[in-house]
């Protein structure tokens, strides 16, 4: 069974700041190695003892890659008790150069447990250390300690089932096994163990907000309102319902989003605009709980993904381009609803639709202003019945557009106005202009120009002047 440092980690941390330590495991043998001399010590077994209180700093240098030194940040009372780590990281250790170097959980735990012992599952003391991969190690680690002395632990490579890993100390001729996962953390280059950001467990329908930059339609905020059929609604840059379904999974996408690596970081301006995060695309997320999710984009990274930063940090990512599909095209073309006129039936008092021969009216009477009273439909003065007034009613609001009209598209002569009046007494009015064969501009009070197919205002138009 392939079994780690992953609990004792855990527990090695726990016990340090008062709690409870799990020590799980398993020697294994690789097979390539001879048999120890003896095997009647099972589980684990100590390479060394050291306090963690006495540790200075641990310099790591991983093969092929960039030589760094962790320095012990944890504050200790004169007894050796831990009194806590202070720094604005909350970390134990701190990066000698790059103080702002954020370690991921299991980096900085494997680094305490480098400070204190390293488990061991087997002794070999005459294996070919150039076999093990000593020779040419995989990182070489050494620990300082405040009095100024020092202890080296070579790393090398992996056993040929990837359980473990072969470990020397330097003045120690005796070769160790350690689990692989001291391996996988220790030989990495530094930027490797830094944390990345995940994604963040919330739901869409929690959101209440949203706001898009860098569009090809500006800057985008669509805000949601509760107790209301159209629940989110374009309030930049231009007033309009928008489509639930297309913006709840643009904000699952969104919390989905993880970094895939960690670049650098940076201090300021200029240094974001390296990255093309000077003036970046945002996408962000408001939900209930006060949570907000804002991701930077930035320029092309290479191999099919973008620089980004994901908090309010100088700490610079790579994202793989596929995790922002749900992002590629949205703008108001997708996430609007594509109704030109939402009005909700309930909601309504009249509509009156003013064409160049003349107008239409449609009406609704509220017995007392009580919908479960009674109602009478009118279409302008002749009551008809309710599917009468329903099927003209779809006609005007059924309309929909094809997408946001270009700045240069004009209206050349007036098809109609349709202005509704609520029961609350608003009112809003979209003009239809004729504007080229094929599209007519709808123009709405609320700053929206959208294309709607002239044939579908032309149809409404004909419903409107058919027998009442």
């Amino acid at each position: 069974m392939r079994r780690g440092l992953r609990l004792l980690l855990m527990a090695l941390v726990c016990a340090l700041l008062g709690g409870v330590y799990v020590l799980l495991g398993s020697a294994v043998a690789p097979a390539e190695a001879p048999a120890p001399e003896s095997t009647d010590a099972p589980g684990y077994f100590m390479l060394y003892e050291d306090s963690v209180a006495a540790l200075k700093s641990i310099t790591v240098q991983p093969k092929g890659s960039q030589r760094y030194t962790a320095v012990s940040d944890m504050a200790f009372d004169q007894n050796g008790n831990l009194l806590g780590v202070y720094n604005a990281l909350s970390q134990p250790f701190l990066v000698s150069g790059q103080e702002d170097f954020t370690f991921s959980t299991a980096a900085w735990q494997m680094l305490l447990l480098t400070a204190q012992h390293i488990p061991a599952t087997a002794t070999y003391p005459a294996l070919d250390r150039d076999a093990c991969g000593l020779t040419d190690p995989d990182a070489v680690i050494t620990l300082t300690r405040k009095d100024g002395t020092t202890r080296v632990l070579r790393i090398g490579r992996l056993t040929s089932d990837g359980a473990s890993c072969y470990v020397a100390l330097d003045g120690d001729t005796n070769v160790y096994l350690v689990p692989y996962d001291f391996h996988e953390t220790m030989v990495q280059p530094l930027n490797a163990l830094h944390t990345l950001p995940g994604a963040i467990d919330e739901s869409a329908s929690a959101a209440v907000q949203i706001a898009l930059t860098g569009t090809d339609d500006g800057q985008l905020i669509f805000t949601k309102s509760s107790g209301k059929l159209m629940a989110w609604s374009s309030t930049s840059p231009i007033a309009h319902a928008g489509s639930t379904e297309r913006i709840e999974a643009f904000i699952t996408g969104l919390c989905a989003v993880s970094a895939d690596e960690y670049v650098t970081t940076v201090a300021d301006a200029a240094g974001l605009a390296v990255y093309g995060l000077d003036a970046p695309r945002r996408l962000i997320a408001a939900f209930q709980d006060g949570t907000i999710r804002d991701i930077h984009l930035g320029s092309d990274a290479g191999d099919g993904m973008v620089y980004a930063r994901m908090d309010r940090t100088g700490d610079i990512y790579r994202i793989r381009r596929t995790q922002l599909t749900f992002a590629e095209n949205a703008g108001l073309n997708t996430l609007l609803d594509r109704f030109v006129s939402p009005v909700v039936v309930a909601t309504l008092s009249q509509v009156r639709v003013t064409t160049v021969d003349g107008e239409t009216t449609l009406r609704i009477e509220y017995e007392n202003g009580d919908d479960n009273i009674g109602q009478r439909w009118f279409w302008d003065e002749n009551a008809v019945t309710r599917n009468e007034f329903t099927d003209a009613y779809l006609s005007i609001i059924a309309l929909q557009f094809d997408q946001t009209a270009p700045q240069e598209a004009a209206g050349t002569s007036l098809l109609a106005d349709v202005t509704f009046t609520l029961r609350d007494g608003s009112t809003s009015t979209v003009r239809y202009e004729a504007c080229d064969a094929f599209y007519a501009l709808a123009t709405t009070d609320g700053g929206g120009r959208f294309l709607v197919r002239l044939t579908d205002v032309e149809n409404m138009l004909t419903v409107l002047k058919g027998a009442k």
